[in-house]
């Protein structure tokens, strides 16, 4: 007789515990990217190959072939593995797996053929990466970067063809960037449009398990490397705003390759910054971005004689038609080599347009004209700069064209 009040209660207090247990298990999700892509390419001059190609990566960051006119292929891609997973509390966690799907990587020393691996926790506290991934100078900042299509036109790939000249900044990455260092990373949540973050990388050469001894790494690195940044992000109707300023400051530690064996001095820290302005308007995007590297990375001895390096100042302007894109971008960047000489240039301009065939599948192309200007005590340094040494003047075009599937 009491069997169905006992059964009755057992089941309100099974749904009741089974209303409160609402922990959402991890689930997997896996995306990426393929593309591939041909070069059309002319310069005005072929480098000299200096002795410590992998040294220069550290300064630079940009791996460029120097081959002085012709044509290329080239394939890339990339692979993520994503996990996520909620807590009842509201907690999100999750993990990251991006592998690297260009087999070049294996044995270019550039980049790992792992390129993200990192955790995330995120509540209305904010949100907090540790692992390797990019820092908060690459998340927050906004610019031309985000107009330009195809490769990324002044920012892209054209520098796998281009020979970069002595002592001339090209990148649109800060220098001394940490890149995807194992690093911790908060940013705060986004409060009246306004976002603030913070990453901390203890050393530029720390990935992954890896450990290095930091008195006897053969690079050239980075360490106690802190990154700051401040987004603000609004939207009115068709118009939106987007500000960000970003800065970075770090330790430089000389290692045992050949650059710091043959500056003679020591190496400058780093203090970087930027800032960036993205605006849309209908259909339209502008961009804005700034970059002063002050005297990071250089040796001492040419900061007494007024070396920095460099500024960048950049621009572009784009539009969104339909399944199509065009844009329209400009970068000018100069470097003091030494007080009283002509300073180093570089004036890049890009031309990028991209096509959705379907959701999943587009083509793109880019034109783009490079002109780099440098002298002589530049080149009689002899300092070994994106890979290749001893570079004057050098002008040049590179075409690109490429198919995508992105998935």
């Amino acid at each position: 007789m009491f069997r169905k009040p006992l059964l009755l209660a057992s089941s309100i207090l099974l749904s009741s515990v089974s209303a409160l247990a609402i922990d959402t298990p991890p689930s997997l999700t896996i995306g990426g990217y393929a593309r591939f892509q041909s070069y059309g390419f002319q310069n005005s001059r072929t480098p000299t190959y200096g002795p410590d190609v992998t040294a220069a990566q550290s300064v630079a960051s940009v791996p460029v072939t120097g081959r002085g006119r012709g044509y290329a292929f080239a394939q890339t891609g990339e692979i993520a593995f994503k996990v996520l997973g909620k807590l009842d509390n509201g907690l999100t966690y999750g993990y990251t797996l991006a592998i690297d799907g260009d087999s070049g990587q294996n044995v270019s020393g550039f980049k790992p053929t792992v390129n993200e691996n990192h955790l995330l926790f995120s509540d209305n506290w904010g949100v907090v990466e540790l692992g390797d991934t990019d820092g908060v100078q690459d998340y927050f900042t906004v610019g031309p970067m985000n107009v330009l299509g195809a490769t990324g036109g002044i920012g892209g790939d054209y520098r796998k063809v281009f020979t970069t000249s002595a002592e001339v900044f090209t990148s649109t990455l800060m220098i001394g960037d940490s890149q995807y260092s194992t690093k911790l990373s908060y940013y705060t949540p986004r409060i009246a449009g306004l976002k603030l973050g913070v990453s901390f990388t203890p050393s530029s050469n720390e990935q992954g398990s890896r450990i290095t001894d930091s008195s006897s790494s053969g690079q050239m690195r980075t360490t106690k490397n802190i990154a700051v940044g401040i987004n603000y992000a609004k939207a009115w109707n068709t118009f939106g705003l987007n500000l960000s300023l970003a800065g970075i400051a770090a330790r430089t530690k000389r290692g045992t390759d050949s650059y710091t064996a043959t500056v003679g001095s020591k190496i400058k820290d780093v203090r970087a910054w930027s800032a960036g302005a993205l605006l849309t308007y209908d259909r339209w995007m502008f961009g804005l971005g700034y970059i002063d590297n002050g005297t990071s990375m250089v040796p001492e001895s040419y900061a007494r004689l007024g070396a920095d390096a460099g500024k960048s100042y950049s621009t572009a302007l784009g539009y969104n038609f339909g399944s199509s894109k065009v844009a329209l971008g400009y970068q000018k960047t100069v470097t003091n080599i030494k007080a009283g000489t002509s300073k180093g240039k570089a004036d890049v301009f890009s031309l990028t347009g991209d096509y959705t065939i379907a959701p999943g599948l587009g083509i793109y192309a880019e034109a783009d004209y490079a002109n780099l200007k440098t002298n002589q005590t530049a080149v009689a340094r002899n300092i070994i700069t994106n890979g290749t040494k001893n570079k004057g003047n050098n002008k040049g075009g590179i075409f690109i064209a490429g198919v995508k599937i992105s998935f």
